[in-house]
C-alpha cells in the first residue's frame, strides 16, 4: 500500500518507462488511479499489492488528457490524434508490451476535432461531455451516441488549454490570453475576459469566484456576475501556474501546481488572495504539472512520478 508523502507505484516491472507521465486522475475514493505515460493509459489500485491493475494503447500518438467517469467505472481520454476515447476499466487488463501495436477495440471513440485535445469537463454525471483542442475550439459531445451536439468557436485560431461547465455556461481558456464564457444552448460567447500577457493554462469556479492560473506564474480572480476587473491578483510563481484544484470540503481553499516546482494551498476570503501555505515535494526542479485529490490526500503529478501527500502543508509565508 502506498505510503503518505510517498511516490505512487504505479509501474509494474516488466514495462520499461519509455516516456514521461503526462497526465493522471484519482477516484474520490483513493481506491483507483489512472495515468498516461506517452500513448499508454494504466490503472492502479491502493488496494492491490501489485500496483498496477491493467494497461491499455489508448491513442496512436500521445495522451494528453485522462479522466474517471464520476461513476469511477469507465475512463475519458483525450489525445494527440484529434481523439476522444471512452473505455471500461474492464477492458483496460494486465497485458505485454507487444500489444503497443493495437488499440483495444473496446474503447468508444469520438471524432470531429482537428487538433489534439487538451482538456475535459464532464455534464450531467457523464452522460455529455466537453473538450478543448489545439485547433481553437471547445465541443459538447453526447456520450451514448458518440456526437458533437455544439462547438464553441475561441477568438482566435489558437490551442483552448482548458474548459468547463457551470449549469447554463462554458468557459474556455486559451493560448491568448481568453476566458471566453459561451452561453451552454445558443453556442454564442457571452463574454470575454482577456489577460495581456501569457495563456490562460487553467480556470475553476468556486461559488461566484472564477480562478484563473497564468502561463506568467500569476493567479487571478473574477466576480461571475463583474468580469471588468479583477477582484484580486497574485504572482505566485517564477514561471506559470499549471493547474488548480477546488478542496472538495470547503470552496474557500484550493491548491495549485506551478512550474517552478510548488505544490501550494491557498485561501479566498472576502475576494482576496490569502496567505500561502506550501508542501514538500520528494523530486525537485521539476514542474508540479497536475493536483488531484481523493477524501483525504492530495497528489502531484511531475514529469516523472505521481506523489501523495497529507492535504495538511508543512509551511505557511
Amino acid at each position: 500500500r502506498m505510503q503518505e508523502g510517498s511516490e505512487v507505484a504505479a509501474t509494474p516491472a516488466h514495462w520499461p518507462r519509455e516516456h514521461r507521465i503526462n497526465c493522471f486522475d484519482i477516484s474520490e475514493s483513493g481506491e483507483i488511479g489512472v495515468h498516461a505515460e506517452g500513448e499508454m493509459i494504466m490503472c492502479w489500485s491502493e488496494m492491490r499489492e501489485a500496483g498496477v491493475s491493467g494497461i491499455a494503447r489508448a491513442h496512436l500518438l500521445d495522451t494528453y488528457t485522462i479522466k474517471l467517469f464520476p461513476s469511477n467505472q469507465v475512463i475519458l481520454t483525450g489525445g494527440a490524434d484529434f481523439t476522444l476515447r471512452v473505455w471500461s476499466l474492464e477492458h483496460v487488463t494486465i497485458a505485454e508490451p507487444e500489444t503497443k501495436k493495437g488499440i483495444s477495440n473496446h474503447a468508444v471513440q469520438m471524432t470531429g476535432h482537428t487538433g489534439g485535445i487538451l482538456d475535459t469537463d464532464f455534464i450531467e454525471k457523464g452522460r455529455n461531455l466537453l473538450s478543448s483542442s489545439m485547433d481553437g475550439t471547445v465541443k459538447y459531445w453526447d456520450v451514448p451516441t458518440q456526437e458533437c451536439v455544439n462547438t464553441f468557436e475561441e477568438v482566435s485560431r489558437c490551442h483552448v488549454k482548458c474548459c468547463l461547465v457551470d449549469g447554463t455556461t462554458v468557459w474556455a481558456g486559451s493560448d491568448a490570453g481568453n476566458l471566453a464564457q459561451f452561453d451552454f444552448s445558443s453556442g454564442e460567447k457571452t463574454s470575454l475576459i482577456h489577460y495581456d500577457g501569457a495563456a490562460i493554462h487553467c480556470a475553476r469556479r468556486s461559488d461566484h469566484v472564477l480562478i484563473l492560473g497564468t502561463g506568467d506564474g500569476n493567479l487571478l480572480l473574477y466576480d461571475t456576475r463583474n468580469q471588468e476587473t479583477p477582484l484580486d491578483h497574485a504572482k505566485v510563481s517564477k514561471i506559470s501556474v499549471e493547474d488548480i484544484e477546488i478542496d472538495k470540503e470547503s470552496s474557500s481553499v484550493f491548491y495549485i501546481g506551478t512550474g517552478d516546482n510548488q505544490l501550494a494551498q491557498y485561501s479566498i476570503s472576502s475576494g482576496n488572495i490569502g496567505e500561502r501555505r506550501q508542501y514538500a515535494l520528494p523530486v525537485e526542479h521539476e514542474a508540479v504539472r497536475a493536483v488531484k485529490q481523493d477524501q483525504e490526500f492530495l497528489y502531484s503529478l511531475c514529469s516523472s512520478s505521481i506523489s501523495k501527500h497529507p492535504k495538511d502543508p508543512i509551511t505557511s509565508d
